[in-house]
C-alpha cells in the first residue's frame, strides 16, 4: 500500500483469456528475386580451388562445365582467402570440394573443422611419396587423391546422388482417430504443408500452354547450362512424346529443379513445376503394378543422430517422404547402401523397409522396369510425392544400422480421411494457393505464410486487383499477429488504396479494410482514428445489410473495443449490448459465438472493477460451454482461467489458484505433457504464489512453464522470454536484483533475435531492466534503459500512445529519485499531456498520474498542490470506478498520507477508515493491504498519543501479515517494529 510510483510493464500476458470477436481481417513488399537457380537455396554445391589455374585454360572451362552438368551451383575460386569467405557464407549447403595440390597446404587446417564440408578430391601431380603423406592425414572426407580430372566427376555424381538421397524430406504425424477434435497446431507443420501442397497440385486445372511457360521458366535459371538449355528445347517441343517419368528419371533440369525446390520450400519453383507434378503424379497412378498380393521394397538413407533420436519411439506414427521417391525391391543393394554411414559417429544409416499390399489401392507407386529414361531399372520403383506411411517397427540391424519398417496407407485410410478434413475446414473460402498461405498463418508459420502471399502477389497481373487486395488484407493479418503494427498499417492502407480505385470494388470489401485498419489503429494507441474508421464500416454495413446481420455485431463489438480503449466505458458496453442482442436473435441460445461476447462483457466489466457483474458474465459463458463443449474441451480451460483471473483481482487468491487448477487439469487431459497451453497455466499458479508471497513456489510453477517451452519451442521463441520474464519479477521482489536482471536480460536477448527492433515486447524488456537498476540503485542504468524503452515506443506506437505516457511516468520516478522534483513535475505532465490527447477526459489512467504529481508535491513539501492532485484522481475514480473500487480506496489513503504530513490527524484518520472500509468489502480478510492502512492508522493515533488505539491497529497489521506474508517479509518485520515501539511507549506510561 502506498503511493503509485512506477507502472511496471509486467509483460507476461499469459492470462490465456478468450479472443476477442475482430471480425474479417487484408511485412514487407516482395523481394525482387533474382532469376538464376543460384537464389534457390541450394543443398549442396560443387568449390573448386586452383590459385594456378588461368581463365582461358580450355580444358580447365570444359571440366567446370562437365562439374555443371552434376551441379546446377558450382564456383571457382584462384584466391584461398576468397574461398574461405565463401565457404563460411555457405554453412547450411553440403559441399563438395575440389582442391588442387598447390593450395592444400595453406588451405587444410581451416577447413578439416568444417562440418558443411561433405567430400574432398585432391588433385596433384606430385610424386606417390607426396601422396602418402596427404592420405596419412586422418581425414575420412577425403574421398581420393587424382593426378588427372576425369576420375573426379565419377565420384562427383555418386556423392552428390547420396547427398540428394540422405536429402529426402521426412515428417511425422501422431495419429488420431479424429483430427477434427485436434488443435491444428499439435500436428507436424511440415506434414501439413505438403499434404496441402499436394491436394492443390492435384486439384488445380492447367492449360495447353502450361508446359510451355513451364520450359520458359527454366530457361531463364540454366542460362550457363548448354546442355539443359537443350533438354529445356527438348522439353518444349516434344514433352508429349515420352511419359513424365521418362523426364523425371532422365534426371536433366526437371528432375534438378523439383527436388530442390521441395528441399528448400520454393514456393514460387513449385507453382511453376505444378503442371509436371500433375503430370508426373497421373502418370505413376495410371500404371498398373504387378498382380502380386504383396510387395517389400527398400530405401537407405543417411541421418544425424539427433534426427534419429526423434523418431524413435514413433512407432503407430504415420511418415511422409515430400519428395517423390525412388525404392528398391533389393534389399541387399539398399543394406549395402546404409553400411556407408560406419566411420562417421555423427551418422545413423535407416534402411526403410517398406510393405505395400498390391491387392488395395493405396498411395500410388509404379515399377520403373519399363518407364525409366535410365536402362536396367528392373529392381526399381517410383512413390508419388507425399507418399504417407504408417510407422510399424524401428529396430537395430547393424552397427549404426536401424531398420525402419513401414506399411503404405491405403486411399479410404480413415485417419487420413479425418486428417483432409481437418485442413478442408480450416482453409475452406480460400482458393488454391492462398489456402497453403492461410494453412502456415493458423500454424504460426508467420514467415512461411509471407513468403508465401509474396511470391503469389509476384506472379499476379496488375489486372487482378481484387486477388491483390486480398494477398495485402492478409499480410496485414500476419503482420498485426507478429506486432509489427505500423507495417500492418501500410498493407491495409495498400489494400484500401486498391479498393477505391478498382471498378469492381464492393462496398462490403471497402467495409472489411476499415475495419482492418481500425483495429491496428487501435493496437497503434490512436484510439479516436480507430473509432472513425469502425464508424465507416458501420455506416457502409448498414446500407447493404438487414439491421441483424451477423457481421454488423462484429462491428458493434469492434466500436466497444474502441470505446473501451478510450475509457468511454458506458458507450462500449451499449455497443456490446448491441452486438449481443443480433446475436441473441440469430444464433441458438447456446451457440459459442455468444459465449465469446460474455467473455468480452466480462473483460470490460474486470477493467472497471465491477467483479461481481465480470464474473456474472464469465459464468454465463461457462454454462453454455459446459451444454455445448465436452468436459475437456480446451475453451472450458480457458473460461475457468478467466474466472480465476477474477478472483486474483478481488485478492481471493486461494479461490483463483482453485480455477487455474481446474483449467490446467483441463489441459493435462486434452493436450500432451509438453503442450505450450499448460505453460500459461503454470504462469497464472505461478503469480499467484507470487501474490501471497509464495516465493519459493512462484520459481517452481515458472520453471515447469520454462521446461514445456524450452521442449515445444526453439530457444528464441518469444514465449521464452515472457516466462525468463516473470522470473525475473519474483526475483526481483525477493530483493535478489542481480538474478532478477539476469533474467530480464536473457527475456531481452531473445526478443531482439525473434522480434522486429520496433516491436513494443523490446519496449517492456527495456522498462523492466531499467527498473530494476533503479531498485540497485544504478539511476544511469535505468535513465538509460526507459530512454531506449521511450525511443522504441516513439518508433512502433507513435508520440501519443498511452504506453508512451507510462514511460514518461518512469522517467519521472527517476528523476524524483536523483531528486530532480522540478524534472520529474515535467515528466508527469509530459505523461499527463499525451493521455489527456489519447484517452477520453475522464479516462481511468488520468488518475495515476495525478497521484504522481501529488507524490512528487508531497515530497516538494507543496502539500496543498499534492492534496489537490489527489483529489483529482478520486474525481476520476469515483466517475469511472463503483464506489467500492480498491483504486478509491488507494486515493484516501494518499490522502490521508498528506493529511498526515501536515499533521492533520484527524482527517488522515477519516480517510483511512473510508479506505479500510472498500478494503473490507472488495478484499478478503488477511489481504496484505489491510495491514498497510492499520499501521498507518496506528501511525497517526501514535502521533495523537493515543497509544492503546496505536497498539489495537499495529497488532491488527501484525496478524495480517502473518497469515499473508512469509515469516521473513520486511513489510512483516516493519510492522513488528512498530508494534514494538508502540508497547515500549505504552511500558512507559
Amino acid at each position: 500500500m502506498g503511493f503509485t510510483t512506477s507502472k511496471f510493464l509486467d509483460g507476461s500476458a499469459s492470462t490465456d483469456s478468450l479472443t476477442k470477436n475482430t471480425g474479417s481481417s487484408l511485412n514487407k513488399l516482395p523481394n525482387t528475386r533474382q532469376n538464376t537457380l543460384d537464389s534457390i537455396n541450394n543443398k549442396f554445391a560443387i568449390v573448386w580451388l586452383d590459385t594456378s589455374v588461368n581463365d582461358a585454360d580450355i580444358i580447365h572451362r570444359n571440366s567446370v562445365a562437365r562439374c555443371r552438368r552434376i551441379s546446377v551451383l558450382i564456383n571457382t575460386f584462384i584466391n584461398v582467402d576468397e574461398c574461405l569467405q565463401y565457404l563460411t557464407k555457405m554453412k547450411e549447403t553440403k559441399i563438395l570440394m575440389i582442391i588442387a595440390g598447390n593450395c592444400v597446404k595453406e588451405i587444410w587446417s581451416r577447413i578439416k573443422s568444417m562440418k558443411h564440408i561433405h567430400s574432398v578430391y585432391i588433385i596433384t601431380d606430385d610424386d606417390d611419396d607426396q601422396k602418402k603423406e596427404y592420405s596419412k592425414q586422418e581425414y575420412e572426407k577425403v574421398k581420393g587423391i587424382f593426378d588427372r580430372v576425369d576420375p573426379i566427376f565419377g565420384l562427383l555424381k555418386r556423392d552428390t546422388r547420396h547427398i540428394e538421397q540422405d536429402l529426402l524430406g521426412i515428417s511425422i504425424v501422431i495419429p488420431s482417430d479424429d483430427y477434427l477434435k485436434q488443435e491444428l497446431r499439435q500436428l507436424n507443420s511440415l506434414f501439413l504443408y505438403w499434404f496441402l501442397v499436394r491436394q492443390i497440385i492435384l486439384d488445380v486445372k492447367y492449360d495447353d500452354g502450361a508446359h510451355k511457360s513451364l520450359a520458359e521458366f527454366c530457361r531463364s535459371h540454366f542460362t550457363e547450362n548448354s546442355k539443359e538449355l537443350k533438354i529445356i528445347d527438348e522439353y518444349e517441343n516434344n514433352y508429349h512424346d515420352h511419359s513424365p517419368i521418362w523426364w523425371y528419371t532422365r534426371q536433366c533440369f526437371l528432375y534438378v529443379m523439383l527436388n530442390r525446390a521441395i528441399h528448400t520450400q520454393d514456393i514460387e519453383v513449385i507453382i511453376k513445376l505444378a503442371p509436371f507434378i500433375q503430370d508426373l503424379h497421373r502418370n505413376i497412378e495410371e500404371i498398373e503394378t504387378s498382380n502380386e498380393t504383396s510387395t517389400v521394397l527398400y530405401r537407405s538413407q543417411i541421418t544425424s543422430n539427433d534426427d534419429f533420436e526423434k523418431m524413435k519411439g514413433t512407432e503407430g506414427h504415420l511418415l511422409s517422404f515430400h519428395n517423390f521417391m525412388l525404392a528398391n525391391s533389393n534389399y541387399k543393394t539398399a543394406l549395402d547402401d546404409a553400411r556407408r554411414a560406419r566411420g562417421n559417429a555423427n551418422s545413423v544409416a535407416l534402411l526403410f523397409r517398406i510393405e505395400v499390399d498390391s491387392s488395395q489401392k493405396s498411395t500410388c507407386f509404379t515399377p520403373l522396369k519399363d518407364t525409366s529414361y535410365l536402362k536396367d531399372q528392373e529392381n526399381n520403383f517410383l512413390f508419388s510425392m507425399q507418399s504417407i506411411f504408417r510407422t510399424r517397427e524401428i529396430k537395430q540391424i547393424e552397427n549404426q544400422v536401424w531398420q525402419i519398417t513401414l506399411k503404405l496407407t491405403k486411399i479410404n485410410d480413415k485417419q487420413l480421411i479425418s486428417l483432409k478434413e481437418l485442413v478442408h475446414e480450416k482453409t475452406q473460402n480460400v482458393s488454391q494457393w492462398h489456402q497453403l498461405a492461410k494453412l502456415m498463418a493458423l500454424l504460426h508459420e508467420f514467415d512461411h505464410a509471407k513468403e508465401i502471399y509474396h511470391v503469389l502477389l509476384s506472379l499476379l497481373p496488375t489486372t487482378e486487383s481484387s486477388k491483390m487486395c486480398h494477398i495485402y488484407n492478409e499480410l496485414g493479418i500476419i503482420c498485426d499477429e507478429t506486432g509489427d503494427y505500423r507495417l500492418a498499417l501500410a498493407f491495409y492502407q495498400k489494400a484500401l488504396e486498391i479498393q477505391r480505385k478498382s471498378p469492381r470494388s464492393n462496398h462490403y470489401s471497402l467495409s472489411t479494410v476499415y475495419n482492418n485498419i481500425g483495429e491496428i489503429q487501435r493496437e497503434l494507441g490512436d484510439y479516436f482514428a480507430a473509432l472513425s474508421c469502425h464508424q465507416k464500416t458501420l455506416s457502409i454495413k448498414q446500407k447493404i445489410l438487414s439491421p441483424h446481420h451477423l457481421s454488423l455485431a462484429t462491428t458493434y463489438n469492434n466500436l466497444g473495443l474502441a470505446n473501451q480503449s478510450l475509457g468511454e466505458f458506458a458507450t462500449a458496453l451499449e455497443f456490446y449490448g448491441k452486438s449481443l442482442d443480433i446475436k441473441r436473435k440469430v444464433l441458438s441460445p447456446t451457440h459459442i459465438d455468444l459465449a465469446i461476447t460474455y467473455n468480452n462483457m466480462g473483460e470490460l466489466q474486470r477493467e472497471m472493477g465491477k467483479y461481481a457483474a465480470a464474473l456474472k458474465y464469465f459464468e454465463k459463458g461457462l454454462q453454455i460451454r459446459l451444454k455445448t463443449c465436452s468436459p475437456y474441451d480446451s475453451s472450458l480451460a480457458i473460461t475457468y482461467n478467466n474466472i480465476g483471473l477474477i478472483h486474483r483481482e478481488q485478492g481471493d487468491y486461494n479461490q483463483a489458484i482453485v480455477y487455474f487448477r481446474k483449467s490446467l487439469e483441463i489441459k493435462q487431459k486434452t493436450f500432451t505433457s509438453n503442450h505450450p497451453s499448460l505453460a500459461i497455466s503454470y504462469i497464472n499458479i505461478g503469480e499467484i504464489h507470487q501474490l501471497l508471497g509464495e516465493f519459493s513456489e512462484a520459481i517452481s510453477s515458472y520453471e515447469k512453464a520454462l521446461e514445456i517451452q524450452e521442449k515445444a519451442y526453439s530457444i528464441n521463441h518469444p514465449d521464452l522470454a515472457i516466462t525468463y520474464n516473470n522470473l525475473g519479477v519474483v526475483h526481483q521482489l525477493l530483493g535478489n536484483y542481480p538474478s532478477g536482471l539476469s533474467f530480464y536480460q536473457k527475456a531481452l536477448k531473445i526478443r531482439q533475435k525473434s522480434l522486429p527492433s520496433n516491436h513494443p515486447a523490446l519496449a517492456t524488456s527495456y522498462n523492466n531492466i531499467g527498473h530494476v537498476s533503479q531498485l540497485m540503485g544504478d539511476n544511469n542504468a535505468a535513465l538509460e534503459y526507459y530512454q531506449k524503452t521511450k525511443s522504441v515506443q516513439e518508433k512502433c506506437l507513435g508520440p501519443n500512445h498511452p504506453s508512451l505516457a507510462v514511460t514518461f511516468n518512469n522517467l519521472g520516478d527517476i528523476q524524483r529519485t536523483l531528486g530532480n522534483h522540478k524534472r520529474a513535475l515535467g515528466l508527469y505532465e509530459k505523461s499527463l499531456e499525451i493521455k489527456k490527447k489519447s484517452l477520453a477526459s475522464n479516462h481511468p489512467a488520468l488518475s495515476v498520474t495525478y497521484n504522481n504529481i501529488g507524490v512528487v508535491y508531497q515530497t516538494m513539501q507543496k502539500h496543498a498542490l499534492a492534496l489537490e492532485h489527489y483529489k483529482k484522481a478520486l474525481e476520476n475514480q469515483q466517475k469511472n470506478f463503483p464506489l467500492d473500487h480498491p483504486e478509491i480506496a488507494l486515493s484516501y489513503y494518499n490522502i490521508g498520507t498528506a493529511h498526515q504530513s501536515i499533521k492533520q490527524y484527524s482527517i488522515a484518520l477519516e480517510n483511512y477508515e473510508k479506505a479500510l472500509k472498500i478494503h473490507e468489502k472488495t478484499l478478503s480478510a488477511n489481504h496484505p493491504d489491510l495491514a498497510h492502512i492499520y499501521n498507518s492508522t496506528a501511525t497517526a493515533y501514535f502521533h495523537m498519543g493515543q497509544y492503546q488505539k496505536a497498539l489495537e491497529h499495529e497488532q491488527r497489521a501484525v496478524d495480517i501479515s502473518i497469515q499473508s506474508l512469509p515469516p521473513d517479509h520486511p513489510h512483516l518485520q516493519t510492522f513488528k517494529l512498530h508494534l514494538q515501539r508502540i508497547q515500549s511507549e505504552l511500558e512507559v506510561k
